[in-house]
């Protein structure tokens, strides 16, 4: 095992190989998993809206995230009843690290909305998501008993992703408050986050300017 900082800079340059545009680490404080980890997606869920007094989806179409004393990931999936992903994931207890990831996306065919290549970024996005997540995981493991786990999709991740970007130092809020803008890219930037228990140091965040 390297130190942190090796570890941070290996890790950068696999994933950069792989086809990552953006890469940034954060320790998964008790801040991270109580405030920024979400408890349940609604990937699954119709015919519910959230209100203070109702706050969590039907349990029979949530997926739920919880934390347990053990030492690998594992999942319990179920069909919810849209026939979408339900079901609970178990995230260790044990010390771990964010990975934020995200590719970039074609400026020039965002332009042409709504046609079929304006489309193109979605799904060239999702594809090379799931290989810079297989590749990934493979890569870590590889090192030696290490591991990176996690779901990485739209409504059925841990993390929100605007969020990941902003506290790991690859780009800043926005002024309409859903997407963030990097300086190089500005909201043309499609992200995904994972977990590992290989140690990593911190990005820090930003500030691009006014």
């Amino acid at each position: 095992q390297g130190t942190p900082e090796e570890n941070s800079r290996l890790l950068y340059a696999a994933l950069r190989y792989y086809g990552a545009m953006f890469i940034g680490y954060a320790e998964v404080e008790d801040k991270w998993r109580n405030k920024l980890f979400v408890k349940t997606t609604t990937d699954a869920v119709r015919n519910w809206t959230w209100t203070p007094q109702n706050p969590d989806p039907p349990e029979s179409d949530e997926l739920r995230y919880v934390y347990e004393n053990v030492d690998q990931p594992f999942s319990e999936p179920r069909k919810g009843s849209t026939g979408r992903s339900a079901g609970k994931y178990v995230i260790p207890s044990k010390p771990l690290w964010l990975i934020t990831i995200a590719t970039g996306a074609c400026m020039e065919a965002t332009r042409t909305l709504d046609s079929t290549i304006s489309k193109s970024n979605s799904s060239t996005a999702d594809n090379g998501h799931e290989a810079l997540k297989v590749r990934t995981f493979n890569f870590v493991r590889a090192l030696g008993g290490w591991r990176a786990f996690g779901d990485g999709g739209h409504q059925t991740s841990e993390s929100n992703f605007s969020a990941a970007m902003i506290l790991t130092g690859l780009a800043e809020n926005s002024r309409q408050g859903n997407y963030c803008l990097t300086p190089e890219t500005g909201p043309n930037h499609i992200p995904f986050t994972m977990l590992t228990d290989f140690p990593l140091v911190p990005t820090k965040p930003i500030d691009f300017g006014p």
